[in-house]
C-alpha cells in the first residue's frame, strides 16, 4: 500500500512537472517549432538534393541506396538525428537554466522526487519529439510504406533511442552540474558518435579507416536497425540487442549518478 502511494505521488509530480515545462515551452510557438524541425529540415534539404541529383543522372544504385528509396532513407536519417541531438541537449539544457539563475540548489533541496523530476523531464522531451516523429513518419511513409509491423518495430526503436540518449544526456548533465570542464570533451565525443551515427549516408561512404569505428558505434545500430526494418534491408540481430542493452544501462547509469548529486549537492560553478 505505501509503495503504490509513493508511486502515485511520483507520477502526480512527474505530470504537473512535465505540464508545467510543455506550457513554458508553448508559450513561444515560433521558437518551439523552429528548434524542433529547422535543423532536421535544413540536413533533409541538402542530403535529398544531393542524393535525388545523383539518382537523376540514371544511375542504378549506391551502396543499399536507389533511386526508389533513397528519398524514405534520408527522412528517417533526418529523424534520428533530430532525437539524437536535441535528447543528448534536453537534461544539460533544463539545469543549465536552474545553475544559471543559482536556483538549481533550492530545487535539488526541495521536496520534489528526483524520480519525479527526471520522469516529468523526458515526458515533457517526449511530447516536444511526438510533433516530429509523427511528421517525419507520415512523410517516410508516403516515400516508402512499410509493413504494418515493420512500423511498429521502428516506433518502438526509436523510443529505445530516445531512451538511451536521455540516460546520456542525464550522465552529462550530472558531470556538467558537477564540474562544467568535463562538457567540452563529452561534446567533442558526442559530434564524433554522431558523424559516425551515419544518420545522413550509408556506412560505405565513411573513409574506409573510420568504418571499423562506425561498426561499433551503438547510435549506428539504431540507425541502421531502424532503416532496415523500414526499407526492408537485412537486419542484424546483434544490432537490436546491443540496443535493447543500452536503453536499460544507460538511464540506470544517470539516475545513479543523477541521485548521488542530489543527496550530496555537490554543484560547482556561478
Amino acid at each position: 500500500m505505501a509503495t503504490t502511494s509513493l508511486i502515485t505521488a511520483i507520477l502526480s509530480q512527474a505530470i504537473a512537472y512535465a505540464q508545467k515545462d510543455i506550457m513554458q515551452s508553448l508559450r513561444f510557438k515560433v521558437d518551439f517549432l523552429a528548434t524542433t524541425f529547422v535543423p532536421a529540415l535544413i540536413n533533409l534539404g541538402l542530403f535529398g538534393t544531393l542524393f535525388f541529383g545523383f539518382f537523376k543522372t540514371g544511375a542504378p544504385g549506391l551502396a543499399e541506396l536507389n533511386s526508389q528509396n533513397f528519398a524514405a532513407f534520408t527522412v528517417l536519417g533526418a529523424l534520428s538525428s533530430t532525437l539524437y541531438t536535441q535528447a543528448i541537449n534536453s537534461f544539460q539544457y533544463k539545469f543549465l537554466l536552474e545553475k544559471y539563475w543559482q536556483t538549481v540548489h533550492g530545487l535539488l533541496a526541495s521536496p520534489l522526487s528526483p524520480w519525479a523530476l527526471l520522469f516529468g523531464a523526458m515526458l515533457s522531451e517526449a511530447f516536444r519529439f511526438s510533433t516530429v516523429v509523427t511528421s517525419f513518419l507520415l512523410l517516410a511513409y508516403i516515400f516508402w510504406p512499410p509493413p504494418l509491423l515493420s512500423l511498429l518495430a521502428v516506433i518502438i526503436l526509436l523510443g529505445l533511442l530516445y531512451i538511451t540518449i536521455s540516460g546520456v544526456s542525464l550522465i552529462r548533465s550530472v558531470l556538467w552540474l558537477h564540474n562544467e570542464n568535463w562538457d567540452p570533451l563529452i561534446t567533442y565525443f558526442m559530434m564524433g558518435t554522431a558523424y559516425l551515427a551515419c544518420f545522413y549516408y550509408p556506412i560505405s561512404f565513411l573513409p574506409s579507416f573510420l568504418q571499423p569505428l562506425a561498426a561499433i558505434n551503438p547510435i549506428y545500430y539504431f540507425v541502421y536497425s531502424v532503416r532496415a526494418l523500414w526499407l526492408q534491408l537485412p537486419l542484424e540481430p546483434s544490432f537490436l540487442a546491443v540496443g535493447f542493452l543500452l536503453a536499460v544501462i544507460s538511464p540506470m547509469i544517470g539516475t545513479y549518478l543523477f541521485q548521488r548529486l542530489w543527496r550530496n549537492l555537490d554543484i560547482t560553478g556561478y
